[in-house]
């Protein structure tokens, strides 16, 4: 599938995520890192979610409202199950809000979410089109080591 690589602007936006498991708490820890107002919706909880701590961040233990959506400007249907997932990015596009589809059916939706490397105000994203959230781990990872390097060379330098 093509894609366009783009950088949210994130300022006085809004992100909502539907779910509450692993792959949720992968998403909220990208939303949060780039200070993004976020809500979670979900029945049930991860660990990893619980434990996370950020003014940036609203939990709702509870089911999925069609007004969860209301002030939304992106959306991550993250649950495991595909009807629920369907319904919401059905109502997304309906109001306009690009929405990410995060199953077996990823294709679907408007939106993936890259590996991301931030370093200071440089963010790298890598992105396989979706083909291989492995491989652009493998990468980012990768290349945080090499940044770590390069940033070492720097400070040594101008000391």
């Amino acid at each position: 599938k093509d894609t366009l690589p783009l950088n949210f602007l994130t300022e006085g936006k809004r992100a909502l995520v539907v779910g509450g498991g692993p792959g949720a708490y992968k998403k909220l820890k990208a939303l949060l890192s780039s200070q993004m107002k976020t809500k979670l919706v979900a029945t049930e909880i991860c660990s990893e979610i619980s434990s996370l701590e950020s003014p940036f961040l609203e939990i709702e233990k509870r089911a999925f409202s069609d007004a969860d959506l209301a002030d939304v400007d992106l959306a991550y249907a993250v649950t495991d199950n595909e009807e629920l997932n369907r319904k919401i990015i059905r109502l997304a596009r309906e109001k306009k809000i690009l929405c990410c589809l995060a199953d077996k059916n990823w294709s679907e939706g408007d939106v993936i979410t890259p590996a991301v490397i931030r370093c200071g105000d440089v963010v790298i994203s890598i992105s396989t089109g979706g083909k291989s959230c492995t491989e652009s781990k493998a990468l980012r990872e990768f290349l945080e080591k090499q940044l770590e390097v390069y940033q070492k060379v720097r400070a040594n330098e101008s000391a």
